[in-house]
């Protein structure tokens, strides 16, 4: 209770001291702060309205790239949490043609199009996302997905199996190739990378539902 009502009053003084800076310095980085600030609870209009006021201080010439693609991610990020998935496109969008290597972009433009069916735009926006941040496993599993989806078993093994010659100690990686090998039959290679996962990470989340998974399966047969 008393971590709780600290947190609370922290977070209190942080939008405090923001809102302040905002009178002091009616800037474009001020509200764009304040507006990741809101976002982060979950106060998303305000977040937005933070946003917009920010773009709308930036000076026509403006030569902050990084500044302007925070504030079109966020308002991306906004639509995203409001469910608004095409509203958050365009700005992602931006982001990616003014600052290309901004973090989590293009993972972000595949997952705004896959969340609207659009598995095709999704991959081509996820491979990019690979090129930029080969280490983040959830552009493997985002990826996986869709091949799945579209019965591409052996298009799913492969980027996975390519990914583990890479990245040989990554618990993750195992685990979801065994979920790919079990659906395909191959109990045997599913079990190994399973126990290749338990012992790189015993700890994981995913393990034990990829476990029963594969429990599933041998039922099935």
């Amino acid at each position: 209770m008393y971590h709780w009502f600290s947190d609370k009053v922290l977070v209190q003084k942080a939008e405090e001291n923001l809102r302040e800076s905002v009178i002091v310095d009616d800037s474009a980085t001020s509200h764009s702060l304040l507006g990741e600030l809101l976002m982060s609870l979950d106060r998303n209009e305000d977040a937005r309205a933070e946003f917009m006021k920010s773009q709308e201080l930036l000076p026509p010439d403006n030569q902050d790239i990084h500044l302007e693609a925070s504030i079109e991610a966020g308002l991306g990020n906004v639509s995203m949490r409001q469910q608004k998935f095409e509203d958050a496109i365009p700005h992602y969008q931006r982001v990616a043609e003014i600052l290309p290597d901004y973090t989590g972009i293009w993972f972000s433009l595949g997952f705004a199009n896959r969340l609207l069916g659009r598995l095709d735009e999704a991959e081509t926006y996820y491979q990019r996302a690979l090129k930029e941040e080969a280490t983040d496993v959830r552009i493997y599993s985002e990826l996986t997905a869709i091949y799945m989806q579209r019965a591409e078993t052996n298009k799913a093994q492969l980027l996975l199996e390519n990914a583990l010659r890479q990245y040989p100690e990554t618990a993750y990686l195992h685990a979801l190739l065994a979920s790919v090998l079990a659906e395909k039959g191959d109990r045997r290679q599913a079990q190994r990378h399973l126990e290749e996962a338990e012992r790189i990470d015993p700890e994981s989340d995913f393990i034990p539902a990829v476990r029963q998974q594969i429990a599933t399966t041998r039922k099935r047969v």
